[in-house]
């Protein structure tokens, strides 16, 4: 009796694992898990010591290094060249799975490998964190770590998240490719489709400079991809002289040539709340064009932008000249985070955390 027991218990058990790996299989990494997963790979790789000894010679290639493409310097917003660079190997579990994961480091100094100026990490993910076949690049300034992930040697764009250490809350995510186009991706998107959809939306051209009347950089947050006029960004219906795709209404906001992601150029607010783009791509516009209308714009989002800084009790940007005739793109694209504000993050967070309204302060 005993023993003719036993195909019934292994029947169960073969159907207990048949059942387990149907729903692990089912089971899709979420955006917001990764932030333990960034303040992991930092304790991992904050751990590690450089010498003189772990010198290479590196071309700066972090696309190759990292296996993701959008690896680039619109995405880093890092120029280590005339540096130094060391590069070691370490071990450490950083999806907390109970397997260590194999972390590569690079580190750029000027002199001194033991203080380096800015520290890279990258791993592969594995199939006991869902996230097998995942690249990852990891690094960080003070507080702020900042993560790339996306499939190894795969060309799609990567997400990208932001994160004060220590607090997941802050917690914020983008899907960008490597010509530094943005768009936003919320806490409960899972990893893939928030890159499938950055695949299908974000435009596949190089990121316009400022002297072609914009950049098309970060996310306009929490605003309304309608159409827009001549001159604007991304958006449906899009008349000659914008530049970034196609998004549905009330998807998040994608920056183009010109100015922000918004809705028709015929004033008020979109669903959003945040003021719509008019002519020439400036937002609260109604359709007037030229420089000054521009500057005129720039110069009031930025003293917007000025005393929200200082309610948060942040440092004074720079000042409205300088940002406006040298980063008026980048002015326009924060205020419209910062406007869009309220789902994820307060305007404090944005004003710390979002890479272009980084660029506004000193």
């Amino acid at each position: 009796m005993r023993y003719s027991s036993l195909p019934t218990w292994g029947l169960l058990a073969l159907c207990t694992l048949a059942v387990a790996e149907a729903c692990c299989s089912d089971y899709k990494l979420r955006v917001g898990k990764l932030g333990g997963r960034m303040d992991a790979g930092f304790d991992v790789a904050a751990d590690v010591d450089f010498d003189w000894g772990m010198r290479f010679d590196f071309d700066f290639d972090w696309a190759g290094w990292a296996k993701i493409s959008a690896a680039t310097q619109a995405t880093l917003d890092f120029d280590g060249a005339g540096s130094l660079t060391f590069k070691t190997r370490t071990t450490g579990d950083v999806d907390d799975d109970g397997v260590d994961e194999a972390v590569r480091l690079v580190a750029v100094a000027e002199d001194d490998p033991s203080e380096p100026d800015r520290v890279f990490a990258s791993w592969e993910g594995d199939k006991y964190s869902f996230d097998q076949g995942m690249c990852y690049l990891l690094w960080w300034d003070g507080k702020r770590i900042e993560l790339l992930g996306a499939g190894c040697d795969q060309l799609e764009p990567a997400l990208h998240c932001v994160m004060t250490r220590g607090n997941p809350a802050s917690l914020s995510c983008d899907v960008c490719n490597g010509h530094g186009a943005c768009m936003e991706c919320s806490a409960g998107q899972s990893v893939d489709d928030c890159i499938g959809t950055g695949e299908d939306r974000l435009p596949d051209e190089p990121r316009p400079s400022n002297e072609q009347g914009g950049s098309a950089g970060q996310p306009a947050r929490g605003s309304a991809g309608q159409s827009q006029s001549a001159g604007g960004g991304a958006g449906q219906n899009q008349p000659a002289g914008g530049s970034a795709g196609q998004l549905a209404s009330g998807s998040p906001g994608l920056a183009g040539a010109g100015g922000s992601a918004g809705s028709t150029a015929t004033g008020g607010t979109d669903t959003g709340g945040v003021p719509n783009a008019g002519a020439a791509g400036s937002t609260g516009q109604t359709g007037g064009s030229g420089a000054s209308a521009e500057w005129s714009t720039c110069i009031e989002e930025a003293q917007t932008i000025r005393s929200e800084a200082r309610d948060c009790g942040l440092d004074d940007p720079l000042d409205e000249d300088t940002l406006c005739s040298e980063r008026l793109s980048d002015v326009n694209i924060c205020w419209l985070a910062v406007a869009g504000a309220g789902l994820f993050t307060s305007p404090c967070g944005v004003l710390e955390e979002n890479i272009t309204c980084g660029r506004m302060f000193p």
